[in-house]
């Protein structure tokens, strides 16, 4: 997906579920809740959670780096992947969590709304063998297509994505 919709998926989860978006500028700063991501502060911050307010107080409280697993416990990771250094490469979008009721009512507005806005299902095509396969776990958006990137996982993965 590109950068734009990547925010517009964070901010209309947050609105389908009434989560907040948590980000920190840096893994020395605190994270802030907001309402709604804007593309600019997407750039910038690399620290990205989805949850509640009620459950807050451990990621408002103190520095990224002094974070826990256990003080993430009701929330959704998010690791945007629309940044790359290579211009011509988009990665891929994941959002991890433990389970939890809050991950589990953020995870069912996240169905809802990739549902909405994206298409299922990709080939994935290992460029050193060859070898393809169909997974149909992996969502894709026209816009991605139309960038004319190359899709990876990671920058460095010798795996690329196709609509399947």
């Amino acid at each position: 997906m590109t950068c734009e919709e990547f925010v517009a998926l964070l901010n209309d989860v947050a609105e389908e579920s009434g989560c907040r978006i948590f980000v920190a500028e840096s893994r020395d700063a605190a994270y802030q809740a907001l309402a709604r991501l804007d593309l600019d502060r997407t750039m910038t911050s690399r620290n990205i959670e989805l949850g509640f307010v009620a459950e807050s107080v451990k990621l408002l409280s103190k520095p990224v780096k002094d974070i826990y697993r256990e003080d993430r416990e009701s929330f959704i990771s998010v690791h945007p992947g629309c940044e790359s250094k290579d211009p011509n490469i988009l990665i891929e979008t994941t959002f991890t969590a433990d389970p939890s009721n809050s991950a589990k009512i953020i995870f069912k507005a996240l169905r809802k709304v990739v549902g909405r806005m994206s298409k299922k299902g990709v080939k994935a095509i290992n460029e050193k063998s060859g070898d393809a396969s169909t997974s149909k776990s992996i969502y894709w958006t026209d816009n991605a297509v139309k960038t004319g990137k190359i899709w990876k996982q990671t920058e460095s993965s010798w795996v690329r994505f196709e609509p399947a």
